[in-house]
């Protein structure tokens, strides 16, 4: 018998109201002038109760997209306009970036002259029948009126597709969020401007015959879970592109913008040397490793290794040999965070590179091994756990592909 899930666990409560809002955009149910209202609240609004920041523990970079014309509105009336075009379609608008909060904020109603915000049309509805909800003043409880009065129920098809597009909106921002928390660890970029090229130019992008990931103004991530007295081994098989020049270019990176007394990990390229960083936001403590790029690493693929262990040993290793070992200092566990490939932990920088794989594997304590998440474009073989000392020189490969 499965075990049952608590009912008053706020984590779960917040899942299931994502799946019951995912349920009821994708079947048309009237049920999301329910589901829609109580997401918005509970999840973005709501100081007290179970937030955005739980929902995204990872700290997952999800843009919230809407079309490059919201919020411009067009005609209904002589008394009526509205914004038509909220949802982005890949191929068919511009992306719109947008955080939610500011989503909810945008006027996109105007009735005789007065405007009114996503918020307002959504809870308008809810503060009139689909949930029994309270305004905090008179003047709230005349607006909610209002928009119902003259808007919603006068244009009721209209109305019902606007929540719709405003649900798929919120469904199309949250999905990944929602299926890292539910256990899901995918190599994953939500949005379409910022994935890795695969082809170019109608060809397969190959290195040394083998498929690769083209970054540029693009990353992937993966979730990364907690886990007590282990530290974390990343392994890339990737080939750099020529950078004569000051700008970084990011290789990958490991953390939680969130949590500022856990040891962030950075790796990226510039003057023609990779530096590597281990650094507590939170304190002075840092460690930095700085290698130099030599021509094999910009004409063909190459290991890059960035280990740190449980008691503070930072290690970088390239093409299976240790390049240098600094001990930062202080402890280290693996923490509840991404690792993102090809930007930095905000998405704002990127990188230039091309990759095959990425493994990453925990360290215990006693310095052994295990797979954590296994990424490539070609089929993983076998695993071997073994044990490895943060001063051995030769650093072998654990993942048989």
């Amino acid at each position: 018998m499965s075990k049952r899930v608590n009912p008053f666990n706020k984590n779960e409560r917040g899942l299931k109201l994502y799946t019951q809002l995912k349920s009821d955009c994708e079947t048309r149910s009237d049920n999301i002038f329910t589901s829609l209202p109580l997401f918005i609240r509970i999840v973005l609004l709501e100081n007290s109760s179970w937030r955005y920041e739980q929902f995204n523990k990872y700290d997952l970079l999800n843009p919230f997209i809407v079309s490059d014309n919201f919020p411009c509105l067009i005609t209904l009336s002589s008394e009526i306009s509205y914004c038509r075009d909220i949802n982005y379609v890949q191929g068919k608008c511009k992306p719109n970036y947008i955080t939610p909060k500011s989503f909810l904020n945008e006027k996109f109603l105007a009735v005789r002259s007065n405007e009114y915000t996503v918020q307002d049309f959504i809870f308008s509805i809810a503060y009139n029948g689909s949930i029994h909800m309270e305004p905090s003043s008179e003047s709230e409880h005349e607006k909610y009126i209002r928009i119902y009065n003259d808007f919603v129920e006068k244009y009721s098809d209209l109305a019902f597709n606007l929540i719709l597009d405003i649900a798929s909106s919120f469904v199309q921002s949250f999905h990944e969020i929602y299926e890292s928390f539910s256990g899901s660890k995918h190599f994953m970029s939500p949005e379409h401007h910022h994935q890795p090229m695969v082809c170019l130019g109608g060809e397969i992008i190959k290195v040394s015959n083998e498929i690769a990931l083209s970054y540029s103004e693009a990353y992937s991530q993966v979730a990364v879970d907690k886990l007590q007295n282990s530290g974390i081994r990343i392994c890339l098989h990737l080939k750099l592109c020529k950078n004569s020049g000051s700008d970084k270019h990011y290789i990958f990176c490991y953390g939680n913008r969130k949590d500022l007394h856990s040891i962030r990990i950075a790796c990226y390229y510039a003057h023609d040397r990779i530096f590597v960083t281990a650094k507590r936001q939170s304190s002075t403590k840092s460690k930095q490793v700085i290698i130099p790029i030599e021509n094999f690493m910009v004409n063909d693929l190459f290991w890059l290794e960035v280990a740190l262990y449980p008691k503070g040993f930072f290690v970088v290793a390239v093409n299976e040999v240790m390049q240098n070992h600094e001990d930062i200092g202080d402890s280290f566990s693996i923490y509840d965070g991404k690792v993102i490939v090809g930007a930095s932990l905000e998405g704002n920088n990127f990188g230039r590179l091309n990759l095959t794989k990425l493994f990453i594997e925990i360290i215990d304590r006693s310095e052994n091994t295990n797979l954590l998440s296994s990424f490539a474009l070609r089929k993983v073989q076998a695993y071997n756990r073994r044990n490895l000392s943060h001063m051995l020189m030769k650093r072998p490969i654990n993942v048989i592909f």
